[in-house]
């Protein structure tokens, strides 16, 4: 549209003219700014430093998950031992030293199905794991298998994370599901536990990792998507109350798209951190969706679900091809 200069005066008055230019340079400035997103916020690496502080012998078998205790300081690490998915009691738990990664006891728990998720419940002295179709129950002080809860018969079960209320959440990414521990019919003298579907979605586009947000109240869920970098999935949040699956920010650009794995909130409530199998590094994923960067300067092979110890700032990452666990602290710059 041509505008006779005689008009341009009068919109000037007007003020049209001005708040027009103005509009398209807030929306230029809006389109450079996610096209510098998109160019530069997965290169960026993270402001703090990494210290490796040790490494355990590499005599676990495919760790694939690792949990703090912090009453009795100690390591619990699930080993799935040979594919993933085949069920030939190989699998096991073991117990290792977070102050040296020098191994307690490396078969503390045995004959498991590939054993991958795992959390603890210190009001009920409870270990669970997630065992491919099965979410094993375990007595803390005895070592034993008190319990085991059936999925589906084609699940896959993964991660495992336990709320305040000691609400006990599965991930299962073939079915695009997330279990719960139903206790509703359980007494002090029956047990009537069971585990159910909580919500299931295609949406959710493999979930993986889980982790809780009590300041937002929401099960956040990192997904893995097909399993490929060309299909991968993102991070993505759910309403405890409500079970609405929120998105935390732009895929790609604020929230990484990748193989998705271990989920774990950073000490100071503003950040996710994400294993990621195809980036081959951690990402740190602002809680408010407005971007994230790499943790590491290098890839790093194999990552899985890892765990944080908050006090002593400290990242216990297991590395599945190279059968052990490492410890790294995280300084800031």
């Amino acid at each position: 549209m041509k505008i006779h200069g005689k008009y341009i005066c009068f919109l000037f008055v007007l003020g049209i003219l001005p708040a027009t230019i103005i509009m398209i340079g807030a929306q230029t400035l809006f389109n450079l700014n996610i096209l510098y997103a998109q160019n530069n916020n997965i290169s960026k690496v993270s402001d703090k430093s990494l210290e490796k502080v040790w490494e355990s012998p590499n005599q676990l078998k495919n760790p694939e998950s690792v949990v703090y205790d912090s009453k009795k300081n100690m390591l619990y690490v699930s080993n799935v031992d040979g594919n993933p998915d085949d069920k030939d009691n190989k699998g096991f738990i073991s117990i290792i030293s977070p102050t040296n990664g020098s191994i307690i006891n490396l078969n503390w728990v045995s004959n498991l199905n590939a054993p991958k998720g795992i959390d603890l419940d210190h009001n009920t002295g409870k270990l669970y794991v997630s065992d491919i179709t099965n979410l094993i129950e375990i007595d803390l002080s005895s070592g034993k298998i008190i319990n085991r809860y059936p999925a589906l018969d084609n699940s896959s079960l993964n991660d495992v994370v336990i709320d305040k209320k000691g609400n006990v959440f599965v991930s299962d990414p073939p079915n695009n599901a997330i279990f719960t521990l139903d206790t509703k019919n359980n007494s002090a003298t029956t047990n009537n536990k069971s585990l159910q579907i909580w919500l299931k979605s295609k949406e959710l586009n493999g979930p993986n990792g889980i982790t809780i947000d009590d300041s937002k109240n929401i099960l956040v869920v990192a997904s893995m998507g097909k399993g490929t970098s060309e299909a991968g999935g993102t991070v993505k949040a759910i309403g405890l109350d409500n079970k609405t699956i929120i998105s935390i920010g732009k895929e790609g650009i604020t929230v990484p798209v990748g193989i998705l794995d271990g989920l774990q909130i950073g000490a100071d409530g503003k950040s996710y951190y994400v294993s990621d199998w195809n980036a081959k590094n951690i990402h740190i994923v602002d809680t408010s969706g407005i971007g994230y960067h790499e943790l590491f300067n290098s890839p790093m092979q194999g990552m899985a679900d890892f765990s944080i110890v908050y006090l002593e700032k400290e990242l216990f990452i297991p590395l599945m091809p190279e059968n052990k666990i490492i410890a790294l602290r995280i300084n800031t710059n």
